[in-house]
């Protein structure tokens, strides 16, 4: 667990990560304060069916989290889009076939910045209000058409995301969203080899009922030993201090 103190607030991270039963981890996290006012979390999900899928995911979050901490003169949702345009363009030229979805929060002032390309997972809950992000997959992009989809496609589509860093993806600027900063808020960042394991709906009963000491046993990475994917989460917990 890591704690920081932002400007009247203190952030509690509280991170981990498990190979599982895949024969390396492509999973990629970070975080780390980036001045008295800010805070950065991001992670990056190396893609199956590239080489160099670990190479990726290590190279976007080292791109994206040094644009972000440089370009402070850019507005904040825009330093986010140029970012991940930057480590795309690196990607692209530096590695031959490769490619990783990434997410990430930034904390800030008084507001909070959801962003994210592929199906890395986010929920937050800020005072009364709340969000979970939705995968940017093929099955997503269908069921918003209301196209039928077969039951038995449901799982290849799902895995079929339209939006990523590196690799032949056409569209890896992410969707950002502003939350306000209320005096408490919450939430997890999470790849998307967890959902076996945790649902959405109980990832959000966990983050109402439980506090972080809870949490801290209740997501043991060992837990993830037998898992077919790599697994890694963020979860973090803030509150505002005198």
């Amino acid at each position: 667990m890591e704690e920081a103190q932002l400007k009247q607030y203190k952030l509690d991270i509280i991170s981990f990560t498990n190979q599982g039963l895949r024969q390396s981890n492509e999973d990629r996290y970070y975080h780390s304060q980036i001045d008295e006012r800010s805070y950065l979390l991001l992670l990056a999900d190396g893609m199956g069916g590239y080489i160099d899928g670990h190479l990726a995911a290590e190279m976007a979050i080292e791109e994206i989290s040094n644009y972000i901490k440089k370009g402070k003169e850019i507005d904040v949702e825009q330093r986010i889009e140029f970012a991940f345009l930057n480590a795309h363009r690196i990607i692209k030229e530096r590695l031959h076939n490769a490619g990783a979805t990434v997410g990430g929060i930034l904390f800030t002032d008084d507001s909070i910045f959801i962003f994210w390309a592929g199906d890395i997972k986010i929920m937050l809950i800020s005072g009364s209000n709340s969000y979970s992000s939705k995968e940017h997959t093929l099955l997503n992009v269908l069921k918003d058409a209301q196209i039928t989809i077969k039951a038995e496609e449901i799982n290849r589509l799902s895995h079929t995301v339209v939006r990523s860093i590196g690799g032949d993806s056409k569209s890896y600027l992410p969707e950002i969203i502003k939350m306000q900063k209320d005096e408490t808020f919450k939430g997890v960042l999470y790849s998307d080899g967890m959902l076996p394991y945790f649902s959405n709906d109980e990832l959000l009963n966990v983050l109402n009922v439980k506090n972080y000491m809870d949490i801290r046993e209740i997501f043991d990475p060992s837990i993830f030993d037998a898992a077919k994917d790599n697994v890694t989460g963020l979860f973090f917990f803030g509150k505002k201090v005198d």
